[in-house]
């Protein structure tokens, strides 16, 4: 009985060892870094039912807007249209949102966002741009809570599933 020797195809084997040359040299597949645009902010002194804060120069069409609202009182800060909701929670202040979107072609040079009731109220705009469109908050971290001169500093720790997107 012979021995069975395996016997190779030289030009599919030539094409497989090409192949796998081409991958040892291509570069890693990376996602765009995320950089900060800009950041705007504006606020109500000594109370209004509504602050307008500006658009952060530079935003492009595909940015990711956040909005920041921290306002007096223990009432709910009321969703803008077209936002959605990253948080809104009672904080040591007293009430705090934050709101996102991934901004268009037609963004208007500010925005104006009802606070429910008249109230002092602190407003940062902030454009983001690398953003996953589709997920831009991966994680959250936040506690409302501080004292005197010290703030308890937390941690998230971010996720990037590569399955879909690497």
């Amino acid at each position: 009985m012979r021995a069975w020797t395996p016997r190779y195809h030289l030009p599919g084997l030539a094409l497989v060892l090409a192949c796998l040359a081409l991958l040892a040299v291509a570069p890693p597949s990376a996602r765009a870094a995320i950089t900060a645009v800009g950041q705007t902010s504006s606020e109500t002194g000594l109370g209004a039912a509504s602050v307008t804060v500006n658009k952060p120069a530079g935003t492009q069409a595909g940015d990711l807007l956040l909005i920041n609202v921290r306002g007096a009182g223990g009432t709910a800060i009321p969703t803008p249209a077209g936002w959605s909701v990253h948080y809104s929670l009672a904080s040591f202040y007293g009430y705090s949102a934050s709101f996102y979107k991934v901004a268009g072609a037609g963004e208007p040079a500010s925005y104006t966002l009802g606070l429910g009731a008249s109230r002092r109220a602190i407003a940062e705009a902030s454009a983001w741009r690398g953003v996953d469109p589709v997920s831009p908050i991966d994680a959250t971290s936040y506690t409302g809570n501080s004292s005197g001169t010290s703030a308890t500093a937390l941690s998230a720790t971010t996720s990037w599933p590569c399955p879909t997107r690497c």
